[in-house]
């Protein structure tokens, strides 16, 4: 109401407690009303969106043949090429891996130099990258 400098309120013509609040009681419904038909208005716009954009296509794997695909991998590697994969990873706490792989792996990745992972990436996929 303050938006429009009290303006609804200077619309008020009753003298009581009771006639203030039943109009304050319409003001709000009907702010409520609009605000909902607004919203409904909205959603039917982005339903009409999706409905137009359609849904994506889904040729690629699944995330299941992915981690299987990985797992596969992973227990093709000796330790060495294992622990370069983790540290430079996207994933690098996938659900497989050997005892003692902890959390400062995370820490370790973030202070290496970016050479260094870009090395590494070439060297495995030149190694593994026809196994996947």
């Amino acid at each position: 109401m303050r938006n429009d400098y009290c303006m609804r309120l200077s619309l008020f013509r009753g003298t009581t407690h009771g006639e203030l609040r039943a109009f304050m009681g319409k003001v709000a419904y009907r702010f409520a009303k609009k605000l909902v038909v607004k919203w409904k208005r909205a959603r039917g716009k982005e339903e009409e969106a999706a409905n137009y954009a359609g849904s994506p296509a889904r040729d690629g794997p699944t995330e299941r043949q992915i981690e299987s695909a990985r797992r596969e991998l992973e227990s093709a590697m000796p330790m060495a090429d294992w622990r370069k994969l983790q540290l430079i990873s996207d994933n690098p706490f996938s659900s497989t891996g050997p005892p003692g792989h902890s959390k400062a792996s995370c820490a370790e990745s973030r202070a290496m130099a970016k050479r260094t992972i870009r090395q590494w990436r070439l060297e495995l996929i030149r190694k593994y990258g026809d196994r996947i």
